[in-house]
């Protein structure tokens, strides 16, 4: 397709020199017309008349006029300017041309880029390599599922956001998921044997925070569990016994 042509404006006013403006000013537009529509530009009075924005009577007579003056003719139903066959055959080599240069461009653009990636590839494995190791490492996710393994051994859970910040905390102290569980297993094994009720286990939080997974095996300070009760109270019947026995 046609997008453009080489007008000469000397030679534009030197061939339309005895024309009226009216008829130079026409002719000058059928002539774009005609190289935008390739050489098709059917001779319809409306259509034409419309592209040129004027009553299809007035380009009646126009046409008329130029066609007397040599300067259009009317052949096979197609509106031709004198010269259009050939100002059209350069515009269209012209076109061609450029298009042939854009895709050789194109290609040597991606001959260029597959070079540079192939170049660049070795890099870019590498970052990503380190990347994927780091992420492993301190992934956010991996991080969370751990926490909620340690949440799901300890034997209170309250407050899980502050127990989660804590327990984040503890990390970049520099204790380690397996140390952390291995704690919480041992603190709820020791709640477990003790009977510790609920309101004498630390909360999470609290024991993340004084690092007590680092504790000795044993039931919570300041314990009333069920099974320390029983014992007072059996010692306190013992010592009832002794006292009605000695009377």
């Amino acid at each position: 397709m046609a997008n453009s042509y080489l007008r000469h404006p000397d030679n534009f006013f030197a061939g339309t020199r005895g024309l009226t403006l009216e008829q130079r000013g026409a002719y000058s537009d059928i002539l774009d017309l005609y190289i935008s529509t390739d050489g098709l530009l059917v001779d319809n009075e409306v259509q034409i008349s419309r592209c040129l924005a004027v009553d299809p009577r007035i380009w009646r007579r126009v046409r008329s006029e130029l066609i007397a003056l040599g300067k259009i003719e009317i052949r096979d139903g197609f509106v031709v300017p004198r010269g259009g066959d050939t100002t059209l055959g350069k515009s269209l080599a012209a076109s061609e041309a450029g298009t042939k240069a854009a895709k050789t461009r194109w290609s040597n653009y991606q001959k260029n880029k597959e070079t540079r990636d192939a170049v660049a590839m070795p890099y870019v494995k590498s970052s990503q390599v380190k990347t994927e190791k780091k992420e492993s490492i301190s992934s956010p996710n991996g991080e969370a599922v751990e926490f909620e393994v340690f949440w799901g051994i300890y034997p209170r859970r309250v407050a899980k956001g502050q127990a989660l910040k804590a327990y984040k905390a503890a990390i970049k102290r520099g204790a380690t998921d397996g140390q952390i569980r291995a704690g919480a297993e041992r603190y709820n094994s020791a709640c477990h044997q003790a009977r510790t009720e609920k309101q004498f286990i630390r909360h999470p939080a609290t024991w993340l925070n004084g690092d007590c997974w680092l504790d000795e095996d044993g039931p919570p300070s300041g314990n009333r569990g069920n099974g320390q009760r029983a014992s007072v109270i059996a010692a306190a019947m013992a010592a009832v016994g002794r006292g009605e026995n000695e009377r």
